[in-house]
């Protein structure tokens, strides 16, 4: 790219040089395109590729002469091969004033100076990608004000830009703000956002504004909705760290590093919708998490190391849609509150001593998903559960779909899924199963995927299926059956069965799969 590139983004900029690039001929140039805004009569876009923001290539200075008045949207983007550094300077966008939308993508600067967004008062779509995360050396240092005079800003994207920190309360006058991603960068503190509730001490002043002295406000209440932490190196998911974010419907904080989940973590998050908590290092959550949060619809902890969880955790979620609790290391004992295992090992069940059964009722009365009335979807694959009862289930009259997968399963309880009546995915893959009764899949009336494969079945009870009589299909391979099992002939809607990797060495005559006619 030569610097008559640069030249031409400059002539956009500034049209008295150049005034054939704003021409009728509607032609598209080198370095950049132009295209009318449907409906919006002579606004337009302007779609940019370069070298470099005033660096090494472009000696000339991201900046303009004259007014361009009609440009609402500008798109820049900078070689993602050559890594040369760009630069910003405070008034260079100031030719824009009319500019809604500001997207830089691949550019490599090393700062946001205060007054780089100057002029920029009809700003509300602001993207700023460098992606240092392929040039580790640099990271993207954000002046303090650089958003003072932004409040018509409404998404802010500062995803890949290698951010250590944030100066204190910097996205405060975005107070029209909905959207903040500020996902693959490197901040270590959620305080680093300011939106944790300050309470000024007795005798002092807080800031007033930015940078100012005196008297002013002690936090930082915004309408955010949608917040992305995501990727990032947290560790600790604070008390109260997001307190002051009344509004806030969706956060993410996958991938970071966060081991400890502190009581009253939400506090605050009344209107949370979505929580997403994956790919971290959580042991335990407190009891009282989710007690700001009672319209919470969607909830992912999978790949963490959660080991067991408060009973009463999830009791008050009844508007619960999906619980994704993959991939940790949950046991029985945690999810059946002990009564399942402890009737399991003594070999006694119902009729066991009364005094056991009597002590095992009262140790999950409400079961760890109980109140979880609207829940669609749960995934426990990937844990250590060694036993199902139905206790676990009792509530989930409205689950659709749900994935025990990679456990250690070795007793599904009868009557464990019979509360399951709108369930259509029962996942039972990679457990330990050699048997399955008449009474273990009692209820489902609706199922249409069952997968038993990989298990260590080398039996089916002829009635096992006798409630599944809407199952359309069924994986049995990989166990140990030796015949195709007579509980197959009850299921006159089945479409594909697979029976691969068994030990059938010959079909019957007449074969058992005869009268299934889907």
């Amino acid at each position: 790219m030569s610097i008559y590139c640069l030249w031409i983004l400059l002539a956009i900029l500034s049209s008295a040089s150049f005034p054939e690039v704003f021409g009728e001929s509607g032609n598209s140039f080198e370095s950049c395109k132009k295209s009318s805004v449907v409906g919006q009569g002579s606004d337009l876009n302007l779609a940019c590729q370069l070298k470099t923001i005033n660096g090494y290539f472009d000696r000339g200075n991201f900046s303009g002469g004259i007014l361009v008045e009609n440009v609402v949207s500008l798109q820049v983007s900078c070689s993602d091969v050559h890594f040369y550094q760009s630069s910003l300077q405070p008034g260079n966008l100031a030719t824009l004033p009319r500019l809604g939308d500001l997207h830089i993508e691949h550019c490599k600067l090393s700062r946001l100076p205060p007054g780089v967004l100057s002029g920029l008062n009809f700003l509300r779509n602001l993207t700023v990608r460098t992606h240092n995360t392929a040039w580790p050396v640099l990271s993207l240092d954000i002046g303090p004000g650089v958003f003072s005079s932004q409040s018509q800003l409404e998404r802010i994207d500062l995803s890949a830009n290698n951010i250590w920190t944030f100066p204190d309360r910097l996205f405060c006058p975005a107070a029209s703000l909905e959207r903040l991603n500020v996902s693959l960068n490197r901040l270590q503190d959620l305080s680093d956002l300011s939106f944790r509730e300050k309470e000024p001490k007795e005798g002092t002043e807080s800031p007033k504004g930015i940078g100012g002295t005196g008297p002013g406000p002690t936090s930082c209440k915004m309408g955010i909705q949608v917040l992305d932490v995501s990727r990032n190196r947290l560790i600790l998911l604070p008390a109260k760290g997001l307190s002051t974010l009344s509004q806030l419907k969706e956060l993410y904080l996958q991938g970071n590093e966060i081991s400890v989940v502190a009581e009253r973590a939400l506090n605050g998050l009344k209107g949370l919708r979505i929580l997403n908590l994956a790919d971290n290092k959580v042991q335990s959550l407190p009891e009282e998490l989710f007690l700001d949060s009672p319209e919470i619809t969607e909830i992912y902890l999978q790949n963490n190391s959660l080991t067991a969880m408060a009973p009463r955790l999830f009791t008050k979620l009844d508007q619960l849609v999906v619980l994704d609790l993959s991939y940790n290391a949950l046991s029985s004992t945690w999810m059946n509150g002990g009564a399942g295992d402890n009737n399991h090992r003594s070999g006694e069940g119902e009729g066991g001593p009364a005094g056991e059964n009597s002590e095992n009722e009262r140790a999950s009365p409400p079961g760890t998903f109980g109140g979880l009335i609207r829940l669609v979807l749960l995934n426990l694959g990937h844990n250590r559960l060694t036993h199902l009862v139905p206790e676990s289930f009792r509530d989930l009259y409205s689950l659709q779909i749900l994935n025990v997968e990679y456990n250690q399963i070795e007793t599904v309880d009868g009557n464990t899924f019979s509360a399951m009546n709108n369930l259509h995915t029962l996942i039972l893959s990679y457990n330990r199963l050699s048997f399955i009764d008449s009474t273990s899949l009692n209820g489902l009336f609706v199922l249409s995927l069952l997968s038993l494969d990989n298990n260590n079945i080398t039996a089916i009870h002829p009635a096992a299926f006798h409630n599944c009589s809407s199952l359309k299909d069924l994986n049995l391979n990989g166990n140990g059956l030796d015949e195709i099992p007579f509980a197959v002939q009850n299921l006159t809607l089945l479409k594909t069965v697979d029976l691969g990797e068994n030990g059938i060495d010959a079909l019957e005559s007449p074969p058992k799969l005869i009268g299934l006619p889907k």
